[in-house]
């Protein structure tokens, strides 16, 4: 089967998956030549927002890409204001 994570572009810097169905995603990303430091898991939208606010400055390119059964736009919510 296709892996997500393999399509990732290689300007990306940081790789972050929410919930169980992640880690597909984040597996593929390894498979394609991220390094594990790049990749993160959270459990849940809450805790993904949390570190998304300490991680990226301004000037950064963040793309979120997810449906709302895991909870996403409350991350972006936090991001929106942080």
């Amino acid at each position: 089967p296709r892996n997500p994570g393999r399509g990732i572009p290689k300007s990306i810097d940081v790789v972050v998956g929410v919930g169980t169905r992640s880690q597909a995603l984040l597996d593929g990303a390894r498979e394609a030549g991220f390094a594990d430091s790049a990749l993160h898991h959270f459990d849940n939208a809450q805790q993904a927002g949390e570190f998304l606010k300490n991680a990226i400055r301004e000037g950064d390119l963040v793309l979120i890409k997810a449906s709302r059964g895991v909870g996403l736009d409350k991350a972006v919510a936090m991001l929106e204001g942080a």
